[in-house]
């Protein structure tokens, strides 16, 4: 049978460029792509709605024609905002929400929240931390809990919000990790493919000797286009403000995503920090990542680098330089390792750091 045909005469209000079909329809309307047979579209992505583009861009090129592909993007559309989706029957619910369990097992080169270990040398001054006081490095065993939800208002404007605690604990050192986090976030559809995010986020985390505390508010452009045939890209622009203690900290970020024509994805991120008066502030990151499939699990390599500068300590300049490795690989759908290798030099060689990076994740048991 000839599916292509079928699904043509069956959903040519939905898969060809219609206005009859509502806010879902508009955002097919102004895409344009291709999938391949084996899964182009949501193989190795990590952005939902660059793998909708692409498979809204299949949809209308008549690349994409099993009706079970066509189904699924109808409800991912639904799902993203757009309530009349490619416009079959079966209408998503405004409001959603959603309970999470995620499992922690992750090495840590600071479980107490502790100082360096190092001594504080500064010129010809030398600072000893309290042994009582030092860090201690092990394996946090733990659990994290998040209550989310999603409001869909339609057009594709979603509002979203999220609730965590997590809680883990170093058996060797009997140390405890309790952290709390809120997230509430507005998207909003501009048409043309460009999508506005507006972020406000909080979190503490609480160590057996010290505590942090962080809010932040976010805002953003994401545009998504077709760079060549099979090839799709999204470029993100955001402003981001963070408030640790009494130091507020703006950031401007610039984002790139790229699917390219065997599924792949390709990321770049650039941040670029303004200076704050006597604080020491990440002035510059820079950090690449690859997604593919091994052995049809999910590999992603990242590598980045980093310089810090800005404060003083007794007169002396503090200028940090780092860069990090770091490969994480899908061992099954429930369960993904994550290795690799950060390092900072510092002009105040108490602030250098050589660490291994070795982590599990776990797939969140969902209610």
């Amino acid at each position: 049978m000839n599916y292509g045909k079928l699904i043509r005469r069956i959903l040519a209000p939905a898969i060809v460029l219609s206005s009859l079909i509502g806010a879902g329809a508009v955002f097919a309307q102004e895409a344009g792509g291709r999938i391949g047979s084996g899964g182009l579209c949501l193989s190795a992505s990590g952005d939902t709605r660059l793998a909708n583009y692409c498979l809204i861009n299949e949809i209308n090129a008549e690349r994409l024609t099993d009706p079970r592909g066509i189904l699924t993007t109808d409800g991912r559309l639904k799902k993203a905002g757009f309530e009349e989706g490619l416009g079959f029957p079966g209408a998503l619910p405004r409001f959603d929400t959603d309970l999470t369990v995620t499992p922690i097992f992750s090495y840590s080169r600071n479980v107490n929240g502790g100082n360096n270990s190092d001594e504080l040398t500064l010129g010809a001054i030398t600072f000893e931390t309290d042994p009582d006081l030092l860090r201690k490095a092990g394996v946090l065993v733990g659990a994290g809990l998040q209550a989310s939800g999603l409001y869909r208002l339609g057009g594709g404007d979603t509002i979203t919000g999220a609730l965590g605690f997590n809680a883990s604990r170093a058996p060797q050192h009997g140390a405890e990790v309790i952290g709390q986090s809120q997230q509430l976030c507005y998207q909003n559809y501009m048409g043309d493919n460009t999508f506005a995010n507006f972020c406000g986020a909080r979190s503490v985390t609480r160590y057996e000797l010290s505590e942090s505390r962080q809010r932040s508010l976010t805002a953003g452009f994401t545009r998504y286009f077709q760079t060549a045939p099979r090839r799709y890209t999204g470029l993100s622009a955001q402003i981001e403000r963070v408030f640790s203690g009494d130091t507020a900290v703006t950031s401007l970020g610039f984002a790139a995503r790229q699917k390219t024509r065997a599924g792949d994805e390709i990321g770049l991120n650039a941040t670029f920090g303004l200076p704050v008066s006597g604080q020491h502030v990440q002035r510059f990151g820079f950090q690449a990542s690859y997604s593919t499939k091994l052995n049809d699990r999910a590999l992603t390599l990242s590598a980045g680098v980093q310089r810090a500068y800005g404060s003083q300590i007794f007169g002396i300049a503090r200028e940090d330089r780092g860069w990090s490795l770091q490969a994480s690989y899908a061992l099954t759908d429930a369960l993904s390792v994550q290795v690799g290798y950060r390092r900072n030099d510092s002009s105040i060689d108490y602030f250098d750091e050589r660490a291994p990076v070795i982590g599990v994740s776990f797939e969140p048991f969902r209610w």
